[in-house]
């Protein structure tokens, strides 16, 4: 997992291609369509409006499909995050929607805001959660698949 500043994001996604569509879709996120966009070959972004939900359990998940890239457009959340070894899984992994949820005992956290970025591998848990209470936020989770970053 990283986390890091969004103009640092070409230090991790190599293929410059994809670094730029990916940070050319960021300036029109705001006004994006929400849902599935395609970005370049399998990549795609998902744009989702919410409310950040308290902290209540400690439920993760984990994808073994695609790589998240996810960025905060506007507001904040607290991203919870653990390696895969420190969590019990309490489902299954379905393949289909590229998730399954586990409960580790530990965890780490972040603030993800329009600043910064987090990337998420297959071995990182996480769970994103209020900062201190529940705001509207609008947020690009950018799904690349395994082995592109």
């Amino acid at each position: 997992m990283y986390i890091d500043k969004i103009e640092n994001l070409k230090n991790y996604v190599k293929d410059q291609d994809l670094c730029d569509a990916i940070l050319n879709f960021l300036k029109v996120a705001k006004t994006a369509n929400k849902g599935k966009n395609d970005i370049l070959g399998e990549t795609y972004a998902n744009v989702i409006d919410y409310t950040t939900k308290p902290f209540e359990t400690i439920k993760m998940e984990v994808h073994r499909q695609f790589i998240d890239l996810q960025c905060v457009i506007v507001g904040e959340e607290k991203l919870l995050k653990q390696d895969i070894s420190f969590g019990k899984a309490i489902t299954e992994y379905n393949a289909e929607k590229d998730y399954a949820f586990h409960a580790p005992e530990t965890f780490d956290s972040a603030i993800l805001n329009d600043t910064n970025f987090a990337i998420l591998y297959p071995n990182d848990l996480h769970q994103c959660v209020a900062v201190n209470q529940p705001i509207d936020i609008r947020k690009i989770v950018f799904k690349i698949p395994v082995g592109l970053i």
